[in-house]
């Protein structure tokens, strides 16, 4: 089984959008996609997250925040950060890793680009921050990866 997880700081905003964004458009059962934080802590999704997906009629009310272990580095065939930042500090602390390690832009485009945070933002700038994630793993081959 092939598993992508998606990146950001506390998985509490953008990674858990790419990850309801990407299992909606995923349609390979011998795909696992989750989402992770460098600093998950058992948070629920912002509320602004919950309601910017439920446009796409997706649902993280379930959701709570995990920290990314050494475990899932190692079994994951891909993992996608939102920011340079995040790439790098767990490059830093796992190089063993750092040939499946890339940030969404980077994957997908091949652009140093990052996601920025929506976290305190308002409403208009979460739905920004899921429509740029959505357009960006609408290019992903999942049967590729």
């Amino acid at each position: 089984m092939k598993k992508i997880f998606f990146v950001c700081t506390g998985n509490t905003c953008r990674s858990p959008m790419a990850e309801v964004l990407a299992k909606s458009m995923c349609k390979n059962e011998n795909v696992f996609i989750a989402s992770r934080g460098i600093l998950g802590n058992g948070s629920p999704a912002s509320q602004d997250a919950l309601e910017a997906v439920l446009r796409f009629n997706l649902d993280l009310s379930n959701h709570k925040s995990k920290t990314i272990s050494k475990d899932e580095l190692e079994t994951a065939t891909i993992i996608l950060t939102m920011t340079n930042e995040h790439k790098d500090l767990i490059v830093y602390s796992f190089p063993e890793y750092s040939e499946k390690i890339f940030t969404l832009y980077e994957y997908v485009l091949k652009e140093q680009k990052d996601i920025q945070d929506p976290f305190g933002c308002d409403f208009a700038t979460y739905m920004n921050c899921a429509k740029e994630i959505k357009a960006l793993i609408e290019k992903i081959d999942f049967e590729k990866i």
